[in-house]
Protein backbone atom coordinates (compact mmCIF):
# COMPACT_ATOMS: atom_id res chain seq x y z
CA UNK A 1 0.00 0.00 0.00
CA UNK A 2 1.47 3.17 -0.77
CA UNK A 3 2.00 5.58 1.87
CA UNK A 4 3.42 9.06 2.07
CA UNK A 5 3.94 10.35 6.34
CA UNK A 6 5.56 13.34 8.06
CA UNK A 7 6.53 13.39 11.45
CA UNK A 8 4.77 15.74 13.75
CA UNK A 9 8.10 17.82 14.02
CA UNK A 10 8.05 18.10 10.21
CA UNK A 11 4.55 19.44 10.70
CA UNK A 12 5.04 21.64 13.40
CA UNK A 13 8.72 22.87 11.80
CA UNK A 14 9.38 22.79 8.56
CA UNK A 15 10.76 21.32 5.59
CA UNK A 16 14.22 22.32 7.07
CA UNK A 17 14.20 19.19 9.16
CA UNK A 18 14.67 17.15 6.28
CA UNK A 19 17.78 18.53 5.71
CA UNK A 20 21.21 16.81 7.51
CA UNK A 21 22.14 18.31 10.66
CA UNK A 22 25.16 20.18 9.33
CA UNK A 23 22.32 22.81 8.22
CA UNK A 24 20.22 22.43 11.08
CA UNK A 25 18.02 19.93 9.97
CA UNK A 26 17.65 15.91 11.67
CA UNK A 27 17.54 13.77 9.24
CA UNK A 28 20.78 11.85 8.77
CA UNK A 29 19.66 8.24 7.31
CA UNK A 30 17.85 7.26 3.46
CA UNK A 31 16.55 3.58 4.15
CA UNK A 32 15.00 1.58 1.56
CA UNK A 33 12.54 -0.52 2.88
CA UNK A 34 10.33 -3.77 1.91
CA UNK A 35 7.01 -2.66 3.45
CA UNK A 36 5.70 0.38 5.69
CA UNK A 37 2.10 1.63 7.30
CA UNK A 38 1.84 4.90 8.07
CA UNK A 39 3.47 5.79 11.89
CA UNK A 40 5.60 2.71 11.76
CA UNK A 41 8.32 3.30 14.77
CA UNK A 42 12.42 3.99 13.82
CA UNK A 43 12.70 0.23 14.93
CA UNK A 44 10.19 -0.98 12.49
CA UNK A 45 11.48 0.95 9.49
CA UNK A 46 14.91 -0.13 10.62
CA UNK A 47 13.95 -3.97 10.69
CA UNK A 48 12.69 -3.47 7.29
CA UNK A 49 15.02 -1.67 5.65
CA UNK A 50 16.79 -3.51 2.36
CA UNK A 51 19.59 -0.96 2.81
CA UNK A 52 20.80 2.84 3.45
CA UNK A 53 22.58 5.29 2.77
CA UNK A 54 23.82 8.62 4.52
CA UNK A 55 22.61 11.69 3.96
CA UNK A 56 24.47 15.84 4.27
CA UNK A 57 22.85 18.90 4.11
CA UNK A 58 23.20 19.68 0.46
CA UNK A 59 21.39 16.34 -0.17
CA UNK A 60 18.08 18.42 0.80
CA UNK A 61 17.49 21.90 -0.94
CA UNK A 62 14.56 23.86 -0.21
CA UNK A 63 12.48 25.34 -3.20
CA UNK A 64 9.34 26.56 -4.40
CA UNK A 65 7.12 23.68 -4.74
CA UNK A 66 5.59 22.85 -8.23
CA UNK A 67 2.34 24.30 -7.85
CA UNK A 68 1.58 27.75 -6.74
CA UNK A 69 2.19 28.43 -3.11
CA UNK A 70 4.18 25.40 -2.06
CA UNK A 71 7.19 24.86 -0.40
CA UNK A 72 9.56 21.53 -0.92
CA UNK A 73 12.69 20.15 -0.03
CA UNK A 74 14.26 18.22 -3.07
CA UNK A 75 15.80 14.96 -1.99
CA UNK A 76 19.26 14.79 -4.60
CA UNK A 77 19.38 11.07 -6.20
CA UNK A 78 21.66 8.78 -4.03
CA UNK A 79 22.76 4.99 -4.60
CA UNK A 80 22.35 2.69 -1.83
CA UNK A 81 23.79 -0.75 -1.63
CA UNK A 82 21.52 -3.65 -1.01
CA UNK A 83 22.04 -5.60 2.25
CA UNK A 84 19.35 -8.11 1.98
CA UNK A 85 17.38 -9.40 -0.49
CA UNK A 86 13.34 -9.17 -0.71
CA UNK A 87 11.52 -11.03 -3.77
CA UNK A 88 8.26 -9.01 -3.40
CA UNK A 89 8.53 -5.76 -1.52
CA UNK A 90 6.25 -2.62 -1.55
CA UNK A 91 9.01 -0.17 -1.74
CA UNK A 92 9.36 3.04 0.34
CA UNK A 93 12.32 5.34 1.40
CA UNK A 94 12.64 7.11 4.89
CA UNK A 95 14.34 9.39 6.26
CA UNK A 96 15.32 8.71 9.55
CA UNK A 97 18.18 9.98 12.54
CA UNK A 98 18.91 8.25 15.73
CA UNK A 99 15.77 8.37 16.59
CA UNK A 100 12.94 9.40 14.58
CA UNK A 101 11.15 8.38 11.37
CA UNK A 102 11.09 12.42 9.96
CA UNK A 103 9.51 11.26 6.54
CA UNK A 104 8.29 8.26 4.29
CA UNK A 105 7.57 8.30 0.56
CA UNK A 106 6.54 5.30 -1.63
CA UNK A 107 8.67 3.72 -4.21
CA UNK A 108 6.38 2.84 -7.15
CA UNK A 109 8.88 0.26 -8.92
CA UNK A 110 8.55 -2.08 -6.26
CA UNK A 111 10.66 -4.13 -8.21
CA UNK A 112 12.64 -7.39 -6.60
CA UNK A 113 15.29 -6.47 -4.50
CA UNK A 114 18.68 -9.07 -4.64
CA UNK A 115 21.33 -8.54 -1.59
CA UNK A 116 24.81 -6.69 -2.77
CA UNK A 117 23.00 -4.62 -5.66
CA UNK A 118 22.94 -1.61 -6.42
CA UNK A 119 19.87 0.52 -5.56
CA UNK A 120 19.61 3.78 -7.61
CA UNK A 121 17.36 6.31 -5.65
CA UNK A 122 16.33 9.05 -7.77
CA UNK A 123 15.54 12.90 -6.86
CA UNK A 124 12.35 12.94 -5.28
CA UNK A 125 10.79 15.72 -3.67
CA UNK A 126 8.88 15.94 -0.09
CA UNK A 127 6.12 18.94 -0.49
CA UNK A 128 4.19 21.23 1.96
CA UNK A 129 1.07 23.19 0.77
CA UNK A 130 -0.38 26.11 1.95
CA UNK A 131 -3.43 25.68 4.10
CA UNK A 132 -6.47 26.15 3.34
Amino acid sequence: MAAKWFHPDVMDDGLSILRASADGGLVTTMHLISAYAVADSRATVVANSLGSVSIIASDGVLENGSAANTRRVRIIAKTITASATDGAPDLHIALIDATKVYAVTDETSDQPITSGNQINVPTFNMQNNQPT
